[in-house]
């Protein structure tokens, strides 16, 4: 058993006032459900709003996810069918389905597994018995092709998706009035079902409901069986992958579905959840990008968090072997673009950092690229990181620059080097760090050119019609450019988080001339007038402005 408070050590971790300053990392999101969106009741929202901050919503956030060209999708540990959940999110919390790619619940997966199974068999129909809701269970397990066991000793499976109900072939015909089901009740029918070998399903691995009861949930009964010495397949959150019983096939993965099998894109998605067992888990298992834990709402805001981070353990599925997700802890799920705009204002009066841990800030811009001979804009991370990269002149630039650098007399000559992913800024880095002594450089999706939405690969003239617009409105995103307030928050956290780590350092940031000109104007309180600032040419270096 693995204690979070190592895994944490060994990822990068912060903590963030918005979601949106995890906007560099991330193209797509898996958002849970209830803890993250809702209580079971209502939408979370904040107190009323003052006079000078507009009330922020669950809406406004996934509105702000959709302009910013985030895509959303919905994972919930949820038994129940997708059509219901997606009813109820349409329906009863009023949120219109274009603001989400793609809903899975484990319910859903589950029906689809059963459904297969039973297609694959020789008889008829296989036989179950049910851990229920008592809503639903009688047609999700007739529409699965699946009939009642009359007892289960007699059935080839268990199934557990819900504590308020066991259904066999005597009680499935009349409807049962919900009540909790106890351990004590439970127990006995796990005993005899372990002593006949057969293999428990549970299709939604909460082991507590998230509400104020707190009661058990099917996850629960699943761990009992298991410590019984039963075999019990997992479909959810937290489970990657489930080691399949005899004579079943293995149960797919909620993660793969909902990324419809796309390892490509696993690095750069990022789950928000608010449960360490199932949310921070299951994010490290299905090796995404990060994971964004919400400790305000949901089932562990009344809890100790620092203390939770000591003594969680993970469960023996968790794997570390090929990444290690970043976790961000943040407040709730929802924000707006005003206090989008205040938290801006308190991070654009951050001191210069180069005062604190006596490490000193220099800024390079990349040098002359393919993109810089062709006169156009190149902002899209899907093309930029793979071409455009540097021209014979930019080469020459760059090893110029690293030449120099290296014959300063700095006060401290310990370098670091974090560049850009940009393949132009990463080829500047990589020779400009050549000329320093014992150099590596380390990748920012942070430094990242500013995203110019629809002007990427128009001339480069077309730069002008934002900057006019960012000297009146630094939130703007006109032609679905990145704000300047977004490119100065994510490069200020930068420079805080690398201060942070680091002490006696000479930082080098490898970037671009607009998210240079951001930062620097942001380091002076005034990043709407980032062009009233000297540009930084292809291949120069300079120190950071104090």
């Amino acid at each position: 058993m693995r204690l979070l408070k190592n895994l944490l050590m060994s990822s990068s971790s912060s903590s963030i006032s918005s979601l949106v300053s995890t906007f560099p990392f991330y193209d797509s999101y898996i958002l849970d459900l209830w803890g993250v969106l809702h209580d079971g009741t209502t939408l979370y929202s904040p107190p009323q709003p003052t006079a000078t901050l507009t009330y922020p919503t669950v809406l406004s956030t996934l509105n702000l996810l959709q302009e910013s060209g985030k895509r959303v999708h919905l994972l919930s540990n949820s038994s129940r069918r997708k059509s219901t959940i997606l009813m109820q999110l349409t329906d009863k919390f009023k949120l219109p389905r274009s603001l989400f790619a793609n809903v899975v619940t484990s319910g859903e997966v589950g029906f689809e597994y059963l459904k297969s199974v039973a297609a694959a068999k020789a008889v008829a129909a296989p036989r179950l018995v049910c851990f229920g809701n008592s809503i639903d269970d009688a047609s999700y397990v007739k529409d699965a092709r699946w009939v009642f066991a009359p007892s289960v000793s007699t059935a080839e499976l268990i199934l557990a998706r819900g504590t308020f109900a066991y259904v066999t072939s005597s009680s499935s015909s009349s409807p049962q009035q919900p009540q909790l089901l106890t351990k004590e009740f439970i127990l006995p029918i796990l005993e005899e079902a372990a002593k006949a070998k057969v293999p428990m399903l549970v299709t939604n691995p909460d082991r507590i409901r998230p509400d104020a009861s707190q009661s058990p949930m099917p996850g629960f009964i699943g761990d009992l069986y298991e410590s019984l010495g039963g075999k019990v397949m997992w479909i959810g959150k937290p489970y990657h992958y489930s080691a399949p019983a005899p004579n079943f096939p293995p149960p797919p993965s909620v993660y793969d579905l909902v990324l419809h099998n796309d390892s490509s894109c696993r690095s750069t998605t990022c789950m928000v959840g608010d449960s360490l067992v199932t949310d921070v888990t299951g994010s490290f298992n299905a090796n995404l990008g990060g994971i964004v834990w919400v400790t305000h709402d949901g089932v562990h805001k009344h809890d100790d968090h620092s203390h939770l981070l000591e003594t969680f353990e993970f469960p023996q599925t968790t794997s570390l072997s090929n990444l290690t997700p970043r976790i961000h802890t943040v407040d709730h799920f929802y924000s707006s673009p005003n206090q989008i705009s205040n938290q801006f204002s308190v991070i654009n009066k951050f001191t210069n950092p180069g005062l604190n841990n006596n490490n000193q800030f220099f800024l390079l811009r990349h040098g002359n690229s393919e993109a810089n001979a062709q006169k156009i804009i190149s902002s899209d991370p899907k093309i930029s990181t793979v071409t455009h990269g540097l021209t014979p002149l930019g080469e020459d630039q760059a090893n110029a620059a690293g030449e120099l650098f290296s014959q300063l007399e700095l006060s401290n000559v310990n370098v670091v080097v974090h560049s850009s992913d940009f393949k132009r800024a990463l080829e500047t880095a990589n020779i400009f760090a050549s000329k320093q002594k014992d150099v590596n450089v380390v990748v920012e999706k942070a430094l990242r050119e500013r995203n110019f939405g629809s002007l990427n690969g128009e001339a480069d003239d077309q730069y002008q019609k934002v900057w006019d617009i960012d000297r009146g409105d630094s939130a703007h995103t006109e032609f679905g450019v990145e704000s300047v307030e977004s490119v100065a928050t994510r490069t200020l956290f930068l420079v805080e988080r690398l201060n942070d780590v680091y002490e006696n350092k000479t930082i080098v940031l490898v970037a671009h001339g607009d998210v240079l000109q951001i930062l620097q104007a942001g380091m002076l309180n005034d990043s709407a007038n980032h062009r009233s600032l000297k540009h930084i040419d292809t291949g120069r270096f300079r120190r950071l402005l104090q």
